[in-house]
């Protein structure tokens, strides 16, 4: 595992044994910018540097982890910044909201939205896929966003009749899909707060082979904060 490096900035009033409480349940939802957040327990400021082979979601998932130890199950994003060294840092609040308050933020989030990741290296790599037919490319350190209109069903393919495939269909408050072309931020999209299908008639993902990935909703809001929309 690659060693990362913290800067942690302690800046609050936390007990102990609120400090010794642990996030069992891997929740770490992104806070929405909309939500109410006056019930919310800071928890901590975590500062992530990149060392050399790490990239934006190896910074996330070492902030996610320590964050959760010390009982997080919520956080804002603060700033991202690359230097021209290529040495990147990424900054998020980190704190626990109850039940009631989780789920509220998860009605905050947009519905029926796509995002296509290239990926975090800022270089001139292009990505070409198709959706609903129609070619798209984006260059490296974009996404490509699309809304998914009532009762559509949106096709999105990379490499043609050999490539992969994913079939997504509009769904009554169905929350937004990222999904990357690189595996790029790959991970599964977990269970919990929020929880929707990826499978299942007209409201799901169905996949071919493996060139399109999921991928998880909280890293994807902050590669979204991060990464330029391509359009």
């Amino acid at each position: 595992m690659k060693k990362l490096f913290f800067n942690l900035f302690i800046s609050f009033i936390w007990s102990a044994s609120f400090a010794q409480t642990k996030n069992s349940d891997n929740v770490f939802a992104f806070i929405d910018k909309s939500a109410d957040t006056s019930s919310l327990k800071f928890i901590q400021t975590f500062r992530c540097i990149s060392k050399k082979g790490d990239d934006i979601t190896s910074l996330y998932r070492a902030i996610k982890n320590q964050a959760q130890y010390k009982g997080s199950n919520c956080f804002i994003y603060k700033s991202f910044s690359k230097d021209s060294s290529g040495v990147m840092t990424l900054t998020l609040d980190t704190y626990y909201g109850d039940d009631a308050m989780v789920e509220a933020n998860f009605n905050n989030y947009e519905s029926n939205t796509i995002y296509i990741i290239s990926d975090g290296d800022f270089d001139n790599k292009l990505y070409s896929f198709n959706i609903n037919g129609e070619k798209k490319v984006i260059k490296s350190g974009t996404y490509f966003k699309y809304v998914i209109q009532k009762g559509e069903k949106v096709t999105i393919n990379k490499g043609g009749f050999f490539g992969s495939t994913a079939e997504i269909h509009w769904g009554e408050n169905k929350p937004s899909q990222f999904f990357t072309l690189s595996g790029f931020g790959f991970s599964d999209i977990p269970l919990g707060y929020g929880s929707y299908p990826i499978s299942g008639p007209g409201v799901g993902v169905s996949f071919t082979t493996g060139k399109i990935k999921s991928v998880d909703r909280a890293i994807g809001y902050v590669l979204k904060m991060i990464l330029k929309n391509s359009e």
